[in-house]
């Protein structure tokens, strides 16, 4: 389905104003879960007040991009760092394993030449 024409509507810039503020008032960040970005406030405003945006494009901002806190954002890149590590680490163990199992049928079959 198409956007409307509504959407296809030069938008204002001012429906973002009330994120911008109560990001301001909480102390906290602007958060686009689509993309991950995290803009502060003042970067979001500078941003998108500066971008020729259509209503359909205002409602998908508000839709999608949420008052965080840094806080949260950092406790999630350390967990997604650890969760990183934590695969890498299994990969490297059944490399690993898979590696010693080589070397010893490699081993059993040299031994198994040299005493015909």
């Amino acid at each position: 389905m198409g956007i409307s024409h509504y959407g296809k509507q030069k938008g204002d810039w001012v429906r973002l104003r009330p994120l911008v503020k109560d990001a301001l008032l909480a102390g906290a960040w602007l958060y686009h879960k689509p993309t991950g970005k995290w803009w502060t406030p003042e970067e979001f405003e500078e941003y998108y007040n500066s971008q020729a945006l259509c209503n359909h494009d205002i409602d998908q901002l508000l839709e999608n991009t949420i008052i965080r806190y840094a806080s949260s954002g950092i406790a999630a890149g350390e967990k997604q760092i650890m969760n990183e590590a934590i695969q890498y680490s299994l990969k490297v163990a059944a490399l690993k394993e898979k590696l010693e199992a080589f070397k010893l049928k490699d081993r059993l079959y040299r031994q198994s030449k040299e005493k015909r």
